[in-house]
């Protein structure tokens, strides 16, 4: 559900917490800049506001996990999935023809600031996993009994992970 670069079976690995907080954070740091550009700009969180946050939240979840991508790469997806984003929000606001219930320099504060803070924050996730990972109390030994084709599905699976 959260990181689906490979297909889940039985014997795959089950999703790192990683994954989780990734899913949950993009949209939730999208809400939270809409949030705070709306308050800061002295406007009101209205009806219109927390539908707008309701229809976000359920466009963008599940976040994507960057966090062991490339940084340059990581930004490209993140500009690229938020001018998506963007877009079909735009398309919403043209057929229901509501642009007038949002000030335009809230919209533009939200549209250049949140790729900013996405990027920012899996820079932070980014070097955080690596520090992580690099600590040798993260590192635990397996021993895979078997030499046929499931030990070696275990085996690849363990060095992905």
């Amino acid at each position: 559900m959260f990181d689906d670069s490979q297909k889940r079976t039985f014997f795959s690995a089950p999703q790192s917490v990683a994954a989780l907080i990734a899913a949950l954070m993009e949209p939730c740091l999208i809400v939270a800049v809409f949030v705070a550009s709306t308050l800061s700009m002295g406007e009101s969180m209205d009806r219109a506001a927390l539908t707008l946050c309701l229809l976000v939240l359920a466009l963008s979840f599940p976040g994507s996990n960057r966090f062991r991508d490339n940084l340059l790469g990581a930004a490209v997806d993140i500009v690229y999935s938020w001018a998506m984003l963007l877009a079909i929000l735009a398309l919403c606001g043209w057929a229901t023809r509501s642009f007038y219930l949002f000030e335009p320099n809230v919209l533009l504060a939200w549209g250049i600031a949140t790729p900013m803070v996405l990027w920012a924050v899996t820079w932070l996730g980014h070097v955080l996993v690596a520090r992580h990972t690099s600590s040798p109390l993260s590192r635990r030994g397996a021993v895979v009994v078997g030499a046929g084709p499931l030990g070696g599905r275990v085996v690849r699976a363990l060095r992905d992970a």
